[in-house]
This record gives C-alpha cells, structure tokens and sequence, in this order.
C-alpha cells in the first residue's frame, strides 16, 4: 500500500511541475518576443 501510495504521489508531482514548466515556457515566449 505504502508503494502504491507513493507512485500515486509522484505522478502527480510529475504532472504539476511539467504544467508548471509548460507556463513558465508560455510566459518566457511571450516576454523573449
């Protein structure tokens, strides 16, 4: 259960960054042009 816990835990957290990643990139687009 502790496994499944934390696997379910990580994909989020892989989820959130890459979003986040995806709006910084967004917004460093927009500002470099």
């Amino acid at each position: 259960m502790r496994n499944i816990v934390k696997g379910e835990w990580s994909s989020s957290w892989k989820k959130e960054v890459s979003d986040i990643w995806h709006q910084i990139a967004k917004y460093e687009y927009i500002i470099s042009h």
